[in-house]
């Protein structure tokens, strides 16, 4: 036979208590308005008093999980300005190197060589693409797994917890 940890009877354990001047009365006044005898009103409001102490626990570790997911998503967004702050400087510093190559006497050394620089210059801005879009992709694995362990660990939480767990 199990027993409910808020049932009590004749055969419950007993516990002499003395209460404070003007409890015994605050008691009875809230067992009267929630229909319960005064005993079951003592039993029901220790019993959540400690189920509520071990549930605040549970909402820390929530808590925790949730803003390790927000600095991975935040460590994410850096990473990607980084990559696009590199990628751009880049492309800047090849810009002002055609501006200086591109004088007078670069003119006048003939189009040949401007043609060669552009098509330089081309290839090396499609690696960049390239490798921007490798990057990011990883950030976006990195990203992704890291949900998926705060969804695993969110998963856990909620099996151990009655309470439920808001994003």
């Amino acid at each position: 036979m199990t027993t409910d940890s808020t049932t009590t009877g004749r055969d419950s354990d007993k516990f002499m208590l003395r209460f404070p001047e003007g409890m015994r009365t605050r008691i009875s006044d809230a067992a009267r308005a929630s229909s319960r005898s005064m005993n079951a009103e003592v039993v029901s409001r220790l019993d959540g008093s400690l189920r509520a102490q071990g549930s605040s626990s549970l909402e820390i570790v929530a808590v925790i999980a949730k803003l390790q997911f927000e600095l991975s998503h935040a460590h994410y967004r850096e990473r990607t300005c980084l990559i696009e702050q590199r990628v751009l400087k880049e492309a800047v510093d090849e810009l002002v190197k055609w501006i200086r190559d591109n004088d007078l006497a670069a003119k006048a050394r003939g189009a040949t060589r401007h043609f060669s620089q552009l098509e330089k210059m081309k290839d090396e801005s499609q690696f960049a693409v390239c490798h921007f879009r490798d990057e990011a992709q990883k950030s976006e694995l990195e990203l992704l797994e890291t949900k998926r362990r705060r969804d695993d660990a969110l998963d856990a939480l909620a099996k151990i917890s009655p309470i439920s767990i808001k994003e």
